[in-house]
């Protein structure tokens, strides 16, 4: 139970060996803010109401739609972010 508990916590910071804070710190920005450029491209608001149908076998209103879809655009932010650094080298740290 505890070890569940721990993987749902706050992940911890990034770290490469050679580099300092400001470095990691700059990195982590432009990674965020490519990520975020990736994401707004992949995820536009475009589509006319009514939303998809056929979630669990209803018709979403429009707030519940446009709140999932901030909440997968979110996470795909994230995914992304977490890719970029790790495709330059830095690895999470244990919080």
């Amino acid at each position: 139970m505890i070890l569940g508990a721990a993987a749902c916590g706050p992940p911890g910071s990034w770290q490469r060996a050679d580099t300092g804070s400001a470095a990691t710190a700059a990195d982590w920005t432009q990674c965020k803010q490519a990520a975020k450029e990736e994401a707004d491209r992949l995820y536009v608001f475009s589509f006319p109401f009514p939303y998809p149908p056929s979630w669990a076998g209803r018709q979403p209103s429009y707030l519940e739609w446009q709140q999932r879809f901030a909440a997968f655009k979110s996470q795909e932010e994230s995914r992304l972010a977490d890719t970029c650094m790790r495709e330059k080298g830095y690895a999470r740290t244990a919080s």
